[in-house]
């Protein structure tokens, strides 16, 4: 009996010690959070404090959402409350990382823009940011009225419901993560291929079509096939972006999502506008070979080359702008080591702007017969370097095109016609009468050959020598390349030679003529005579 009293008396004086200590407990943790709300009360001096205790205070480890609440100048202090836990989620789903470092110490701060006492805590955004009201720093009263729209935009209507809705099971971790993130984002990778595969597919097919339809039915089917992979996909990320806050990753996950979103952006842009230089340029390649100059089947690769490489500088810097990288140094060093570079490599800009202005005046094309330097030969080819010209001699000859735009070029085959001129030396018994009927007939065979030029001729008698009379024939072929001269010349050589022969004329060639005087051959017999009989 005594020891059940004993037991009994132990229980209770357990039960009250435990209660004791759990009411002291519960005091204390009153008192702290007291003594931490009149502490940060007091520690909302500078726009630091303000936003760390806003942040820190909402934390899984310290989560203490009345006294975050409190960087709010809202009376309701439930509504303060939510608007604290809503501009943090905001910001974790958006990855707008808080860099504490940068927020101002000093009480007094002023923006340099404005001159108000406003302070922006995360760089070129107007939306957030902290103002000064009496001797403390709040969230302004702009940023608290854009709260809910920005929480909005992010998690629409009906999304906290489905995740109070879903069981237990859902919210368990699986490696770190828990698994109804894991299979939002599996569904969103489903989802993204087979958009992409639609997109991609409607770009093959309907936007070939109306390239093909404007353009005359020119096959370009390669390059719009490059291009719909990266403009299908730019195409899926952006219309996915805005759904990536509903998997609600943390702040460092966001931050690096979008981070690599926001390069990702620029780099496919880049590949798309490259490709799209593809595209234009198979078009007017394909149009340009059924042209009958060849300066565009050159022109068009150069300025290809040269568009390209714009697109990817300009698409360099604005990659190394999204990393948010100062290219401000980059761009002082490029010009730097530009302007060395340009001293160095003086011969090879002068060339390639030689080249554009071979393109541009057009002094000769390719197939063109030229001479320039004392070299003559066919142009095979216009690099953007320099000319390649096939000799007559079938020598290949390199001119840096900077030089050969200095030079003084002749085009013969740009001649409209091409001349022929020879003379024609008749025997000097030739009647005269003879001589002019063959230049009468000459004149009309150079009326009926076909290749010959019209309305400007000259077949003269031009000279008369002790050994000949010359006839002048000065005449044009109207053809188009060497070949055709040349055939054009031996029908008019063969015609002349016959039209001779026909008339009974006979070239002159080099002779001397040799004659004795009788008198002179008679005495010098006499004397040999007598000289025989004094003997």
């Amino acid at each position: 009996m005594a020891n059940f009293k004993i037991e009994e008396i132990n229980v209770k004086f357990v039960f009250i010690f435990n209660t004791n200590v759990y009411m002291f407990f519960q005091i204390f943790i009153l008192l702290n959070s007291f003594l931490l709300v009149a502490d940060e009360d007091q520690n909302l001096s500078t726009p630091y404090n303000t936003v760390y205790t806003h942040l820190e205070y909402l934390q899984d480890e310290n989560f203490h959402p009345e006294i975050s609440a409190l960087s709010f100048n809202v009376k309701d202090k439930d509504q303060a409350v939510k608007l604290a836990i809503k501009l943090k989620r905001y910001l974790d789903a958006k990855g707008l990382f808080i860099e504490m470092d940068r927020l101002s110490n000093n009480p007094d701060f002023t923006d340099s823009v404005t001159g108000r006492q406003i302070f922006r805590i995360i760089p070129n955004n107007k939306d957030i940011y902290v103002e000064k009201i009496d001797s403390n720093w709040y969230y302004s009263k702009y940023t608290v009225k854009l709260i809910p729209e920005l929480y909005k935009s992010i998690f629409p209507i009906g999304f906290k419901t489905i995740l109070l809705n879903m069981p237990e099971l859902m919210f368990t971790k699986v490696l770190g993560l828990e698994l109804w993130k894991m299979i939002g984002i599996l569904i969103y990778i489903i989802f993204a291929s087979i958009l992409f595969l639609i997109f991609k597919k409607i770009v093959n097919n309907y936007v070939l079509r109306v390239l093909e339809k404007f353009n005359r039915g020119i096959l370009i089917s390669t390059p719009v096939s490059r291009a719909s992979g990266p403009i299908s996909l730019l195409i899926v990320l952006l219309l996915l972006d805005n759904s990536l806050p509903y998997l609600q990753f943390t702040v460092n996950v966001s931050k690096f999502l979008n981070m690599s979103l926001r390069i990702i952006y620029p780099i496919l842009t880049t590949l798309i506008v490259y490709r799209i230089t593809d595209i234009f340029s198979g078009i007017f390649e394909k149009i340009a070979s059924k042209t009958e100059t060849t300066t565009d089947d050159q022109l068009i690769p150069l300025v290809s080359k040269a568009i390209k490489v714009v697109v990817i500088v300009i698409g360099s810097f604005y990659i190394v702008d999204s990393t948010g990288v100062d290219y401000t140094p980059l761009l002082a060093g490029a010009s730097i080591g530009g302007l060395a570079l340009a001293l160095a490599a003086q011969d090879t800009v002068k060339n390639f702007f030689g080249s554009i202005t071979i393109f541009t005046d057009k002094p000769f094309e390719i197939g063109d017969w030229i001479t320039f330097g004392g070299t003559e030969g066919t142009v095979e080819e216009v690099g953007i370097r320099s000319t390649r010209v096939r000799t007559f001699h079938n020598s290949l000859v390199s001119i840096p095109n900077g030089k050969i735009s200095d030079m003084t070029i002749d085009n013969m085959g740009r001649r409209v016609y091409r001349r022929y001129t020879t003379k024609l030396n008749l025997r000097y018994d030739t009647p005269i009468e003879i001589a002019e009927e063959y230049v009468s007939k000459i004149r009309e065979l150079v009326l009926k050959q076909e290749g010959t030029r019209k309305d400007y001729f000259e077949i003269h008698i031009n000279d008369i020598s002790e050994s000949y009379i010359q006839i002048l024939v000065y005449i044009f072929f109207e053809v188009s390349d060497w070949t055709g001269e040349l055939q054009e010349r031996q029908k008019f050589i063969v015609s002349i030679v016959e039209l001779a022969k026909s008339l009974g004329i006979e070239f002159a060639y080099p002779t001397q003529v040799i004659k004795l005087e009788q008198d002179y051959e008679s005495n010098e017999l006499n004397n040999k005579k007598n000289k025989d009989i004094n003997e």
